[in-house]
């Protein structure tokens, strides 16, 4: 699997080149870089973008090894199939699908949510609804 960074610079001021250098040299394929954007903000866009092609790039190479067709996955997962098609968009999925994808797919639920953008205790009692 490829690796894709991720670089954050606070201010107008700071200039995110040196991130991108170490990322590079760190064998990052693909880099999203978040400029002027405080550690204390709520919204970082390229850092939900990040995450949104990280979890996309989960489906694409996790998925096929274990469902044939997305329609098989939509069922596993009790979800209209028009929700995979989002998924592979960068939709994040709601909690109770993750918990179910990772079911179904043997991926560790806390992984799976970390992926997606989730901290672990989104899931609560981390069981499957």
């Amino acid at each position: 699997m490829a690796r894709i960074g991720y670089a954050r610079v606070s201010t107008i001021d700071q200039h995110p080149e040196m991130q991108a250098t170490a990322l590079g040299q760190a064998g990052c394929e693909r880099t999203f870089t978040d400029h002027g954007v405080s550690g204390t903000k709520a919204g970082r866009p390229q850092l939900d973008a990040c995450l949104a092609y990280l979890f996309a790039s989960w489906l694409d190479s996790m998925v096929p090894a274990v469902f044939d067709t997305d329609a098989a996955l939509a069922r596993a997962v009790g979800v209209h199939r028009s929700y995979i098609a989002r998924w592979r968009r960068g939709v994040t999925p709601e909690v109770p699908s993750l918990l179910k994808l990772a079911k179904v797919t043997g991926t560790s639920a806390e992984t799976l949510l970390q992926i997606a953008g989730y901290r672990p205790s989104d899931a609560g009692d981390g069981e499957s609804r």
